[in-house]
């Protein structure tokens, strides 16, 4: 398809592809930028979380048994 006096019919079809190729690397670039911004996205609400939980979580209560020893 690659010739220089390529015929019509394969001019059209090489240029078709070349059309479609263009629209599906559009494509990907946008799918890319999405899945940076998903990942950013749960990397900083993962930083919240950790921001919002306490340093030290409270003390555990001790049982009924361990006292009575």
């Amino acid at each position: 398809m690659r010739r220089k006096d390529a015929p019509p019919k394969l001019a059209d079809r090489r240029a078709m592809l070349t059309c479609k190729i263009a629209e599906l690397r559009k494509e990907d670039k946008i799918a890319e930028g999405a899945i940076k911004r998903i990942q950013r996205t749960r990397e900083s609400n993962r930083i919240d979380r950790e921001n919002r939980m306490p340093l030290h979580p409270r003390p555990r209560r001790r049982r009924r048994e361990r006292e009575r020893e």
